[in-house]
């Protein structure tokens, strides 16, 4: 979860991918462990805004 984060808001900026540009990353809330009740499965959840223009 950390791995995707670092890439996402260090990496992605200024690239264009799939015919988009992406100007800013911006972290909502970082990765957190949250099991699942039922199966007790390892889960990690955390939010990121992308924001992009067409290239």
């Amino acid at each position: 979860a950390y791995r995707c984060r670092q890439a996402l808001l260090e990496e992605l900026p200024g690239r264009v991918v799939g015919g988009a540009e992406v100007l800013d990353v911006e972290e909502i809330s970082s990765p957190r462990y949250e099991p699942d009740s039922t199966s007790r499965e390892h889960m990690y959840s955390g939010e990121v805004a992308l924001f992009f223009v067409a290239a």
